[in-house]
Order: C-alpha cells, then structure tokens, then sequence
C-alpha cells in the first residue's frame, strides 16, 4: 500500500509505545468517571492531543492521515484516551475551519501552548423547551438550555457551543468557569468508561461576537463539515479494534476444529484490509483537499464500522456464540465497536442523509 511510508510506520510504533505508556497508568482509574490527570498528561507530552495543529502555531502539523494513523493503533489498547484524542481533534478541526483567520490561529496556540482540552456539545436534550439558545442583549447574547450526551464535559477547558441564533445555528466557544455554565448529570455506558459523558447547563450564559466559530449562523455548515472529515477518524478505530480481534484469536489459537475456521480467518483479514485502504485512501483525499473526500469519509464511516461490526461476530463463533456477551478481551474489543459505530451519529441517519 502507497501510504504505508516511513513516516506513517513510525506514527505506528510511536501510538503503540504511548499506549503501552498510558496502560501503566490503568490503575489510576478514578471514580469520578473523568480521565486521571496521569493519563491526560501524558497526551499533551506526547504531543498527540495538538497533533493536528501547524507546527507555526506550536502542533505538529499532522494531516489526518496521520492521526488516523495513530488512532488505528491507540484505540485497541486504550479505548478511553483514543476516543478522548477524537474529541479533542473534532474541536482542533472545527477550530481550524473558522475563516477569520487570526481569530483561528490565536485560539489553536493557544490549545497548543496553554494545554487547552475541547469538548463538543451538540446533542440536545429531548425534552420540550430544552434546546440550546442564544438570545441577543445589548452586550451580546445570553444562552440558555441543555446539552446531553457530552463527550469529554468534565475534562475540557473549554467547550464548543451548537445553538440556535435567531432562525440559524452558530457555534460559540465558552471557556469553563464561565457564569451559568454548569455539569449536570453523568450517564453511564458499558465501555469508554474512563472518559467523562455529562449533561452541560446553560443559564443565561453571556456570549459575544469574539466567542463564535465562523460567521454567525454558519454552525450547521461547519459542523457537517467537520464531522464529515472525522469519518476517516472514526473508521482507523473500528479497523484498529478489529485488528486487535483477529490477533486474539490466532494468539490464543481459538477456533481449531471449527468448519471454515480458515476461511472465516481469510474474509476477515479480507475485510481488515478493505477497512484500512479504505480510510487510507479517504484521509489521504481530504489532506489533498480534493473535492468530493468529505462525502467519501461519511461513506468510509458508515462502511468500515458496519464491517467491524460483522467481522467481529464472524470470528465470536471461536470462542463459542456467547463470546460476545462474556467479560473477556474479545467482548470489551466489540462493545468499543460497537460505541465507535454510533459516533457521529447512527449509520441508518448518516445513510439516509448521504443517499
């Protein structure tokens, strides 16, 4: 494969050996449902949470294939930090899509030099009168509503904003600590247990012009716009879970004796490698900036995560058909596949819009 160069080879080995680093921390697990101090650390010393930042502006100038790169190998062995890198490069793109452009660089240094951690609230809550509004005064806007589902809310520095501005959406970024900005209540899943999912309240929270992210009213285009790009993102974590799947179980030699082991094997590592060329292929087009690559990598997501999905219960069949539902390696790899598999939205909405 072209793209398989020096450079990505190295990103490989060093995704694996900060992997290996941010395990030894795995004891550090608090409670509190928030990524250890440890832990978060490590990934701004490592350089990987302001990876796609230019190197001018204190990053390390990777595309994303790059990252991509990177998150193939991290999210197999530490779900929770891979899936918090994510989050924080949807904000990093989303940061960089601005077109004011001094506004733009000014807030990736200072992501970059003062170790700022984005999280991104868009989901609403469903209950009547809850959506996210900005409302105009005579010193800017006042936001009011609620936020559920929010990746990252607890650890995040600052936190970028999806509300609705008149008869359009606008994205606002606030800093924490604001006032009427609050945490409310955390919701609990089966696996990335480690990163925080919470509710954010907005009480008559005070925002201005030099608070948006692109023009006013150009929100709902910036976010499918980004969220387009993390496609490829998306998928390079699904091909890493399945990677780690297969290498399970040719280690522990699992399903000697089964009827068409060898060629269950072949069409996985079939299918692992449609999934990486794939994403390989997406991401390269979108660092080219070739038109077209956006809707191409909601269409890498929407494929490479059903496969996984597939592939996994394909190779369960190894270790019995209840693999899937034991606490073993196996079922922890597919309940991650089956949470990268709803990010970005479900595939049956992303499918529908795409068509």
């Amino acid at each position: 494969m072209p793209f398989i160069t020096e450079k990505a080879k190295k990103l490989q080995k060093e995704a694996v050996l900060v992997g290996n680093k941010l395990l030894k921390h795995k004891d550090s697990f608090t409670k509190s449902g928030e990524l250890p101090a440890g832990l978060l650390e490590i990934l701004w010393e490592e350089g990987f949470y302001y990876g796609l930042i230019p190197r001018q502006l204190g990053g390390r100038g990777w595309g994303l294939l790059d990252l991509a790169i990177v998150l193939e190998e991290l999210a197999p062995i530490h779900f929770s930090c891979a899936l918090s890198l994510l989050i924080q490069s949807l904000g990093i793109i989303l940061l960089k899509k601005d077109p004011d452009t001094t506004r733009s660089q000014n807030r990736l240094m200072r992501v970059a030099n003062e170790r700022k951690l984005l999280s991104f609230a868009l989901s609403e809550d469903s209950e009547p009168g809850a959506e996210t509004r900005a409302e105009k005064d005579e010193e800017g806007w006042r936001i009011a509503g609620r936020k559920v589902y929010v990746n990252q809310a607890r650890e995040a520095d600052w936190i970028i904003t999806l509300a609705r501005t008149g008869e359009s959406l606008s994205l606002i970024l606030l800093e924490k600590g604001r006032a009427g900005l609050f945490l409310g209540r955390d919701f609990a899943r089966s696996t990335a247990q480690e990163l925080s999912w919470s509710e954010i309240i907005f009480e008559q929270v005070p925002a201005q012009e030099q608070d948006l992210i692109g023009s006013l009213g150009q929100g709902e285009e910036l976010c499918e716009s980004a969220l387009a790009q993390a496609g490829v993102l998306v998928s390079a974590m699904a091909t890493g879970l399945l990677k780690r799947a297969l290498s399970e179980c040719e280690k522990k030699e699992l399903g000697r004796g089964i009827l068409g082991w060898e060629r269950i094997q072949a069409e996985v590592k079939l299918n692992l490698e449609s999934a990486r060329t794939f994403y390989y292929t997406s991401a390269y087009g979108l660092d080219k900036g070739i038109s077209g690559y956006e809707k191409k990598s909601l269409a890498c997501k929407i494929f490479t995560t059903e496969l996984v999905i597939r592939a996994m219960l394909e190779l369960s069949v190894a270790d019995g058909m209840g693999a899937v539902d034991q606490d073993n390696v196996f079922a922890g790899l597919f309940h991650s596949a089956l949470l990268v598999r709803s990010l970005l939205g479900a595939n049956s909405f992303l499918l529908e819009n795409f068509l």
